[in-house]
This record gives C-alpha cells, structure tokens and sequence, in this order.
C-alpha cells in the first residue's frame, strides 16, 4: 500500500513552498542548499542593480602592489579632509579611500575588520550610495560563513545590520533583498527546527519570518503542520484558510483542511496515551497491548536507524481506528491495515491487539511509510517508499514465490518499469499484481544498497526533498537514470543477483496483514 490520497503534499500546493513534511534530523551545519537559496536572491539583485550603475559607483579595487599602510595612510588623509570639507568631491573621496583599503582587507580574510573601515567611514559622512551596497556584502558574507558553522544566531545579528544600513540607502531594491534574506533565514531556521522535532522553536520563528509579511503562504503551511501535529485542530483550519488567500491550487488546500476536518471529528472524545517516543490516541475504552506496541515502535525506530541512518526526534503520532473507520478516512482497500497520510501514522486497531509478532511487522511496515514520507517531505516515489516499507518489515528480503514472479514476468516482457512504479499502488487491478509490485520494489531498493551502500536510500530521500524529481535524485546520488537502473537491476535477478534463505513463515502472514504482498505469497 502507498499513501491512500496521493498527491495530497503539502509542499506542492503552492508550487513555491519549500516542503513541510520533514522531521529527519539534521547535522549541525546547514546544507549547501538552504545557504544558496539564502543568498540566491540578493545575489542576483545585487548583481543586477550593480550592472545598471556607472562605472564611478562601482567598488575599486586595490592595486596588489599597494601595501595595506600606504592604502591606511590614503583612508586617513580622506578622513581628515572630510571633517572640513563635506563637499561631494570629498565624500566620494573618503568612500573611495575606504572601500580600496577595506577591499584589501577582504582579500585577506580580515571581514570583521573590513566591516569597521566602512561603518567607521559611513558614520563620518562619506558618500553612502558608494559604501552601503558593499558593507551589506560584507555582511552578508559574514552571515554566509557563520551558517556553514551551523551559527544562526550570528547569521541573523549580520544579515539585520545589513537590512538596517541598507535602509539609510535610497536602494528600495537593496532594502527589500536584505528583508527577503532575513524572512528566508526564519523560514529556513524554523524548518530545522521542525526536523529535529522542536515544534515550538519552529513556530516561534516561523511567526518571526511571517512578520516580514513577504511570501507568507508557505508559513502558513508550516504553522498548520506544527498544530496538525499537536492535534490543535481548528488552529491548522485557520492557518490553512490564511495560506489559501494567495494559494495557486485551492483544491489540493481544500483536500487537506477535508482531511484535517475528518480526523478532528472521528477523533473527537479519543483517549490520549503517550508512550516512549509516540503518542498514539484511541476510541475511549479501546483495550489495546500498551506495552507491546511501545516496543514495537522502538523496534521500528531502532531498524530504520541501523538499516536506513535513519534518525528523528520527533515521536510517532498514531492513532487506533475501528476497521470501518479506518478504511473511510484512508480510502484504502481492506488489505490496507496501515497508512501514513500528512505524517501520521494510522493502524487498524485489529491489528493492534493481535500476536506481538504481527504487531511488530505491521508496525515496522507503517513506520517505512511515515519514515519515508517524512524523510522526503511527501515526495519519495512509492516504489521507493514501498520498497523501504517491506524492507523494514521483511528484513529477509522479498519472498522466493515473488522472485519467480519477478523472473516469469522479466522473461515474458510484463513486467513494469520503476518509472510507472512512482504513483499510487492503488490503482492496480488485483492483489497479484500490486503484490508483484512491491517485491520488484523492495528489490529494486535492495539493489541500490548492495550496489552503493546503506547511505543510498536516506540520500535519495533527503535530495527529494530537496526538490530534486525522483529520476534526478537516481542520477545524483546512486549515478542511475530510469533507464540503467531497470537494465541493471533485471539482469540481477535473472543471473540470480539476490538469494535469500525461505521465507519465514510467520512474517509473511503477518505482512500479509498490511500489505498484499504477504497475503498473496502465503497462499
């Protein structure tokens, strides 16, 4: 099974929102990425604004075979004459003796010390439309090294003095990109802070970026996720109508304030227990295995972390429908006992008072799903996902009944690609088929990892999110196209790529449970 309402992603309603759904943890550094759309647009802008100015208002640069005393001693004598002239000629002047030495200072790494050249001589009245746009620079540039050192409160302190300098200049451009950059650094600060599972951190600086009121849908977005996730139900209805004044798709905002409506109502008067690492709700008085369910879930958490890297702070939100109630809300087939739909975990409370060792399949199985969905922000393709999923829950590897599937349908032509394996699984017309495609799924994956190593698959999960289309992400981080990977991969299996011992018996009927894969193998 792969998610129930496909396409309901939070990250691709707005079309420019960065996605919501992550809770992975992240390094202490920030990416690449996120510095790079941080600066991206100032850059450009700057750019711009500087080609459109003469040649006079552009920054000199100094001689390399001027030294930094004769360059000081210059800057000096300026300043000197600046306190008794304040004509323009000695304005310009003094802004020229000081972004020559300052220029120097750059060069040399010296950015702190660049930075007191040019507010020093921009306070003594030097000509500010030559100095601003070259001390926000610096600033900026101060701000970009102390984020690849994970530093954000340094990075906020300089890109705020650049906003507030950049403000004396009659540079509206400038103020706006400067202002654009703190609202991205908030943004981006609070989407950390959501993946390592602070929702309140997250919210606190989410309304800290929607303050700047610029491009408010996607926080928005990210404050509903923060109070979806707190079950604070009509705070996330509020926050998705305030997201859907400037939204480009109001359908897909309105599939989800319908799924958040219908969660809020068949949850209404559930027993709340919280477990170690989940919160799992409940129809009152439901008797369940409290204790066996919470080791399940360690269980689940402690294979993604040994099997994928996979790491997150955040508990498990799950909740316990009765049968009916859980295939209304999913819209999912009767084989379907676990879904994970905008990052909640959903289980068949069925499922939940059976063997432990069902149990701890059927959980490891739905934690693939919200591990995935997660890790990718909504976007892993379901092969992918259902791929991770089985895996989690059948550690062994596919069964050997499916392998001969696999190798039936490879010799007769039938079978799939993983290309039209990225949509929904609940499409297929029987139980064979969508079990045929979850062993070439779980394969195809297993293929990945003994090819490029266990890092593959959070890899590929994190470069989703990142925005990367599911065949790029291949391309990048694994070094496969669509194309390779089915040639690669279809060789394995008929040159008997993966052997695998027989299955174990009692896992597949309990895989069976969640997923037609064990219910048809086991027949």
């Amino acid at each position: 099974m792969t998610k129930p309402l496909a396409g309901i992603q939070w990250a691709l309603v707005l079309g420019i929102a960065p996605a919501l759904f992550g809770a992975l943890s992240a390094p202490a550094q920030v990416s690449p990425e996120t510095r790079a759309r941080l600066l991206r647009e100032f850059e450009e802008k700057n750019r711009s604004k500087q080609t459109e100015k003469s040649t006079d208002s552009e920054r000199p640069k100094a001689d390399p075979n001027v030294g930094l005393e004769e360059l000081r001693g210059n800057l000096s004598k300026a300043r000197t004459r600046l306190l008794s002239d304040r004509s323009k000629e000695a304005k310009e002047d003094a802004a020229r003796a000081a972004l020559l030495y300052a220029d120097s200072l750059l060069r040399l790494g010296r950015t702190e010390e660049a930075i007191s050249v040019l507010t020093t001589t921009l306070a003594q009245g030097a000509d500010e439309d030559r100095i601003i746009p070259f001390l926000v620079e610096a600033r900026t540039s101060v701000a970009e090294d102390a984020l690849d050192n994970g530093e954000w409160e340094k990075a906020r302190v300089a890109l705020d003095k650049a906003w507030r300098e950049a403000r004396l200049s009659r540079d509206s451009d400038l103020v706006g990109a400067c202002a654009r950059n703190l609202r991205d650094l908030m943004e981006d600060r609070a989407l950390e802070l959501f993946r390592k599972g602070d929702l309140s951190g997250s919210k606190e600086k989410a309304i800290e970026a929607l303050s700047w009121r610029l491009e408010p849908e996607p926080i928005h977005l990210l404050l509903s996720r923060i109070a979806h996730l707190k079950d604070n139900h009509e705070e996330a209805l509020a926050e998705i109508r305030a997201a859907a004044r400037g939204a480009a798709d109001r359908h897909a905002l309105g599939a989800i304030r319908d799924i958040i409506e219908r969660e809020r109502d068949l949850e209404r008067g559930y027993d709340r227990a919280e477990l170690k690492g989940a919160i799992v709700l409940s129809p009152r008085g439901l008797a369940y295995d409290r204790q066996g369910l919470e080791r399940a879930l360690l269980s689940a958490r402690e294979t993604a972390k040994r099997m994928f890297g996979f790491e997150t702070l955040l508990p498990v939100r799950l909740s316990l429908y009765q049968r009916n109630d859980f295939r209304v809300f999913t819209s999912a087939p009767t084989w379907a006992g676990a879904a994970s739909i905008l990052g909640k975990l959903r289980l068949r409370n069925d499922l939940a008072r059976g063997r432990i060792q069902d149990l701890e399949v059927t959980i490891r199985y739905g934690f693939g799903l919200w591990m995935a969905d997660i890790a990718a922000e909504g976007k892993a393709p379901a092969w992918l996902q259902e791929g991770i999923a089985h895996q989690l829950a059948y550690p062994l590897g596919p069964p050997n009944g499916g392998k001969g599937e696999i190798r039936k349908r490879l010799n007769n032509g039938s079978l799939p690609s993983f290309r039209s394996l990225e949509g929904s699984f609940l499409g297929f017309p029987d139980m064979l088929e969508a079990a045929t495609a979850m062993v070439q799924s779980q394969w195809g994956m297993q293929f990945l990892v003994e090819k490029r190593g266990l890092g593959v698959i959070l890899s590929l999960l994190v470069a989703l999110r990142e925005g990367l289309s599911p065949e790029q992400a291949l391309r990048e981080v694994a070094g496969f196209d669509y194309d390779a990977l089915d040639r690669e991969w279809s060789e394995g299996p008929l040159r008997g790529f993966t052997t695998n011992p027989d299955p174990d018996r009692s896992t597949l009927r309990s895989l069976g449970l969640i997923s037609p894969m064990g219910s048809y193998w086991e027949q």
